[in-house]
């Protein structure tokens, strides 16, 4: 009842990098891996709703998100609301955040009062890496996107570590994919907060009791006896 008839009303699939327009589509399918908690969860999708006001500026960038995928590359993907007389967008990365060099573009549509999504896969990564947009006009100006960063350990965690169910209801069994053991197990709610911790040693594979938890998504943090640290978000649906 709050939503205008003149709004506009989209889903962000932050997971995908993607902007639906649920004015003109009403379905929208997606699959979800059970061993990247990114494709599940609270915060894959999320609503974004708009006014229709007459822009002021060439491109309005509704979203822009860039994640490790689990091939070791990090994709890219970004959405205007509205495009006038734009040339197109180059992609730069950066080791610091600081000194960017430009790594590849992509062709803008031009002129747009559409929901538009773009797409970038950056075939080599570093170990940490900055992201932003140069988004350029038809005239030779430019503004630049808001910075992204991405840490190429957080798909390494992922690939190392095996939660099922996911959601899980009862219970949660973790296993490290290698040849490592379990010396601690934390696990952290949404604000921070440890509410579950065992220190008992394992070998490399443990379960989580969950009764009495509530459904939400939580974080779990394992210390190897090697002494590396893996992290990974699950939910729990009661």
């Amino acid at each position: 009842d709050q939503i205008s008839i003149l709004d506009n009303v989209y889903l962000v699939d932050d997971f995908m990098s993607q902007v639906i327009d649920l004015r003109n589509t009403s379905h929208y399918t997606f699959t979800i891996n059970q061993s990247n908690p990114q494709s599940f969860g609270t915060s894959r999708f999320y609503l974004l709703i708009t006014s229709q006001l007459p822009s002021t500026v060439p491109v309005q960038l509704m979203t822009f998100n860039a994640r490790a995928t689990e091939n070791k590359k990090v994709l890219l993907g970004w959405a205007t609301a509205s495009e006038q007389q734009s040339e197109g967008f180059e992609i730069e990365r950066s080791a610091n955040g600081n000194s960017f060099q430009t790594i590849g573009a992509v062709k803008a549509s031009g002129n747009s009062n559409n929901a538009i999504n773009y797409r970038f896969e950056d075939e080599h990564p570093g170990a940490i890496n900055y992201y932003r947009l140069k988004m350029i006009d038809q005239d030779g100006s430019y503004t630049f996107s808001e910075t992204r960063k991405v840490a190429m350990d957080a798909i390494n965690e992922i690939a190392n570590l095996h939660l099922f169910p996911v959601p899980a209801i009862e219970h949660i069994t973790l296993t490290l994919n290698h040849e490592s053991y379990i010396a601690q197990i934390r696990v952290y709610d949404m604000m921070g907060e440890l509410i579950y911790t065992d220190d008992t040693a394992h070998g490399s594979t443990a379960q989580i009791e969950l009764h009495g938890w509530k459904s939400g998504l939580y974080i779990l943090e394992i210390q190897q006896t090697d002494g590396q640290i893996v992290k990974q978000k699950f939910s729990v649906t009661k």
